[in-house]
This record gives C-alpha cells, structure tokens and sequence, in this order.
C-alpha cells in the first residue's frame, strides 16, 4: 500500500509540473511580433532525402527528388523561393557529356516555388515532410545511367540550391548534394 500512495504522489507531482500555472498562461490580448520580424522559422538547411531515385513517369525515366528543409531547431520548414537542380557525373563535367548535342542546360533544371499555391502544390505534407519534384526530360547521358542493363557505370550526382529572401530581403541560399540511385 505504501508503494501505491509513493506512486500516486510521484505521478501527481510529475502531471503538475507539466500544467502550467495559471500566472504562465500569456495575457491573450497581448500583441503578436509580426511575422516578418523574425527569421527563426526560416530553413538552414537543405537536404536530398533519401527517397531521391531515378523513377519513371507514363514509361519514361525521370527523376523524383524529395527536398527536406529544416529550421534553426531542426524541425521541417518550408519557404517561398526558387530551387535549382543539377546532375552531373563523378568528374566535374558529365561523364557522356557531348558539347556538340548537348547543352550545360541539359542538366540542370529550375523550379519556381515562390508563390504560396505553387509552393503548396510541390510540398508533401501528408507524409515525407518534402518538396517532391519530378524531373523528365533528361538528357541523354542520363538516361543512359538510368537505363538498368548500365547499373556497372557510377551514379551521378544531384546537386540542390534553394533560394530565397530573408525577412531584411537579403537572398539566401542552402544547398545539399546526392548520388542519385534507383
């Protein structure tokens, strides 16, 4: 009986340090900061998620990237702003890279998230927490390293930039990169 009566002390006192008093509710009428005034939610980071892979749309190779940002306190975050993408080979150049059919533009691609409904439209929020982008179009290098008969050839790497302005206006940028897989 008397470890029943210390229990119920212990949780009682445990349940009354996790409610606050009432003098630590905050007075509800008191002014808010305005949202522009802090940039504490505002991402740090940028990374590719794991689930990135080269994947295929209505038969075609494409590229499903999931972009994770994440605040000063390593929670999710989301921004308005621009993301570029970029694929390259393990050298500095395109490993198949031919500059007479192929252009640097053919493997990097822009994305515009600064409106509130686009930047919805791209977020993932029922489930990875992520922007998923999927990219078609590739260029032929890459389709090569998509295609499964080539798995003995390297994986390319993804590079992500993330761009976007501060609450002083200032532009920003994050970036992470990847080897893309299947």
């Amino acid at each position: 009986m008397q470890a029943l009566r210390a229990t119920f002390l212990v949780l009682t006192l445990a349940l009354s340090a996790c409610t606050p008093s009432r003098s630590a509710i905050p007075d509800p009428n008191a002014p808010l900061p305005p949202a522009t005034s802090s940039d504490d939610l505002l991402p740090v980071t940028l990374h590719i998620h794991p689930l990135t892979r080269f994947g295929s749309s209505n038969g075609q190779p494409v590229i499903i990237a999931h972009l994770e940002l994440r605040d000063r306190f390593n929670q999710n975050s989301r921004a308005l702003g621009r993301v570029r993408l970029q694929v390259r080979g393990n050298n500095s150049a395109p490993s198949g890279f031919d500059a007479e059919t192929d252009s640097p533009s053919d493997s990097t691609w822009h994305i515009d998230l600064s409106t509130p409904g686009r930047n919805a439209e791209f977020f993932d929020d029922l489930i990875t927490r992520t922007y998923v982008l999927t990219i078609g179009d590739l260029p032929a290098w890459l389709v090569e390293r998509f295609n499964p008969t080539t798995a003995s050839v390297s994986a390319p790497t993804l590079s992500a930039d993330f761009l976007f302005s501060d609450s002083a206006g200032q532009m920003r940028t994050i970036s992470d990169s990847a080897h893309l897989s299947r």
